[in-house]
């Protein structure tokens, strides 16, 4: 790409990020200030991108007070991220480094491969796009229109745009091992951070009887979902790779909190697949470890005994979790569980198109929400939409299962509270349902 085209591109980024910044709901000052903070401190460091990007990506989504879906905080992120670095590279502000020890270059084949999943997404992409929905008050708010595509996309489309700089950063393939090691750590202890906070809060931090489940900075886990469990059995290999390689006395303390911290955030998710995770990551860090002896035949028993006594301590963390009659009962009910989804998956496929587009492309991505509450109307949830009559700007809510919104009041004891508002049926036999209680999103 030459100059011109990366100066337009890295504009257009630019001013998108900014007008999302101005019509944010939280205030666009403080997200201005911090973004165009982040740009200064990015072009003067830019060996800060990668370990942000890394460490801000299970963090930086505030979706329970902004009400954004479509759109977050760490998509505004992005976007800076790539127009400062499409300006300038890493190797024009940072000091020489050492000659690239193997080249950045993707394989053809890898190109290949890269091109067609590339094509398999933007054309689903598009199949969900189209019709277009208005881009109204609802668009950046619910999951029904059809620019939930974009929704679906934009986590596959970040990854392809940000490719190129990954492959600059891997000319130096140590240093860029450290910054993404330094980013996953820094955002696991965030997680970890929030998950203590959540069990200390609503449950207990001992309790595992209890049918609390955290799920740890991800909002969109109010419709359910695996990203906590799935972020966590990520992450926590990367305590080892910090470890291994250099376990001096500070590393092996501050790693092995970590871990131990980090295998009970994963345990009190109480998701058998994560569990599962969990034990492999173990066996293939032990798998790893053997071929590398074998290989180099240098059994350095200090890593080795590093590794295993984090193996060790995580499993004795695990076991009280799993020893709880929360989780027996969900181990029991493994096989039913199994069934329901299956019916479930079952009753996904039925409802999609019989034609080849949809044999190919399925019906599009995002577009699971609206096909399901369209041909699947007794299990469907309830709806909202924000709606404007004669200027006056209100919130309609739709039938179906149960629907919780949510709003924030600053409660106080032994303090009384009126609830106002204006209400409009046409069923006269319709009620609302209003509690005042502390809950966390998944259990709202």
């Amino acid at each position: 790409m030459n100059g011109v085209a990366r100066a337009v591109l890295s504009l257009l980024l630019v001013c998108g990020a900014g007008l999302a910044a101005l019509i944010y709901p939280l205030g666009p000052a403080w997200l201005l200030v911090g973004l165009a903070t982040y740009a200064v401190a990015l072009w003067r460091y830019p060996g800060i991108g990668l370990p942000a990007t890394f460490a801000l990506l299970p963090l930086l989504n505030f979706a329970p007070w902004s009400g954004w879906i479509l759109l977050n905080e760490f998509d505004l992120f992005l976007a800076v991220t790539l127009a400062v670095r499409l300006l300038r590279s890493n190797s024009d502000i940072e000091c020489p480094a050492p000659a690239p020890v193997a080249s950045p270059a993707l394989a053809r084949d890898a190109k290949w491969v890269i091109g067609w999943v590339a094509a398999s997404f933007f054309v689903s992409a598009g199949i969900g796009l189209w019709p277009l929905s208005s881009f109204d008050a609802n668009a950046l708010f619910t999951y029904y229109t059809s620019f939930n595509s974009l929704r679906e996309l934009k986590g596959f489309a970040w990854a392809l745009a940000l490719l190129p700089l990954l492959l600059e950063e891997a000319r130096q393939p140590q240093r860029m091992e450290q910054r993404c090691v330094a980013g996953m750590l820094l955002g696991l202890c965030g997680v970890v951070a929030v998950i203590i906070w959540q069990r200390a809060v609503f449950a207990g931090l001992l309790d595992f009887a209890g049918n609390y489940r955290v799920e740890g900075p991800f909002p969109e886990l109010h419709i359910g979902g695996g990203d906590v469990h799935a972020y966590l059995v990520t992450a926590i290999p990367f305590v080892v790779a910090w470890i291994a390689p250099r376990p001096s006395a500070v590393r092996v303390a501050l790693g092995t909190t970590l871990f131990l911290l980090a295998s009970y955030a994963l345990g009190v998710t109480f998701t058998r697949g994560g569990y599962v995770g969990y034990c492999g990551a173990l066996v293939l860090m032990g798998i790893a470890m053997a071929c590398r002896g074998l290989r180099q035949r240098n059994w350095q028993l200090k890593r080795l005994a590093t590794v295993a006594m984090l193996a060790v301590t995580g499993l004795a963390v695990m076991i009280p979790i799993l020893s709880g009659s929360f989780m027996e009962a969900r181990l029991a009910g493994t096989q039913t569980e199994a069934t329901t989804r299956m019916r479930h998956w079952a009753r996904t496929i039925d409802t999609m198109d019989k034609n080849l587009t949809t044999e190919l492309f399925g019906m599009g991505l995002g577009s699971f929400p609206k096909v399901s509450l369209f041909r699947n109307r007794d299990t469907a949830s309830a709806t909202f939409s924000y709606e404007q009559e004669d200027g006056n700007g209100f919130l309609r809510l739709g039938s179906g299962k149960p629907l919780y919104l949510e709003q924030r009041v600053p409660a106080v004891a032994d303090k009384g509270y009126t609830l106002s508002l204006d209400v409009r049926s046409s069923d006269p036999e319709a009620r609302i349902a209003v509690t005042l209680c502390e809950k966390s999103v998944q259990y709202s």
